[in-house]
């Protein structure tokens, strides 16, 4: 088994509506997001299980677009309650498809986003499936 982890940050604001207390305000952090690989073997002819410059790829085209936004305004369409546990969920359903694609042969992988918001304060979403690259439909 091995994991792969490759991370990058971006600042942006955001308001819990739901929230009792002060976070219904609106304010900002400088997020971070950490994207991890568990796979089941590596492609034996690069002797690698993901080239990291593609995956730094994948997550940066992510982080950039949420880069100095408001995720609320930003992300209305499929985020109401832009918390750290929605965030996470929501990087990882648009990031697997590619994560699949960077991977070479039958290599059975399970993705894990981390979101940290402040120092500390992190929550991990995985879906629990476990996936053969090539072989999920993403339709």
């Amino acid at each position: 088994m091995y994991k792969i982890k490759t991370e990058a940050s971006f600042a942006a604001a955001h308001s819990l509506p739901n929230h009792p207390g002060k976070c219904k305000n609106l304010h900002g952090h400088r997020w971070r997001v950490i994207v991890e690989v568990e796979v089941d073997n590596y492609d034996p002819n690069t002797g690698m299980v993901i080239d990291f410059s593609n995956l730094k790829r994948i997550i940066r085209e992510r982080t950039e677009r949420l880069d100095h936004q408001h995720l609320n305004d930003l992300l209305k369409a499929t985020i109401t309650n832009p918390t750290a546990e929605n965030l996470a969920k929501f990087l990882h359903e648009d990031m697997v498809k590619d994560i699949d694609g960077i991977l070479t042969g039958d290599i059975g992988f399970l993705l894990t986003v981390t979101v940290e918001e402040s120092p500390g304060c992190e929550v991990a979403y995985s879906d629990g499936n476990w996936r053969v690259s090539g072989a999920t439909d993403y339709a």
